[in-house]
């Protein structure tokens, strides 16, 4: 049962670590970019 709570729990950490990252992402570079979502998603395209 503990290895299946800790393989969850790493799933979850990990989905929360990439949300936080693509908030920031979203918060920090938008504001700096005019044309917004295309720029954003070419960018997210390359980290990926």
């Amino acid at each position: 049962m503990s290895i299946i709570l800790s393989i969850i729990l790493g799933i979850i950490l990990g989905i929360t670590l990439l949300l936080f990252s693509v908030l920031k992402v979203i918060l920090i570079e938008k504001p700096y970019i005019p044309e917004g979502t295309y720029n954003w998603k070419e960018k997210k395209d390359i980290i990926l």
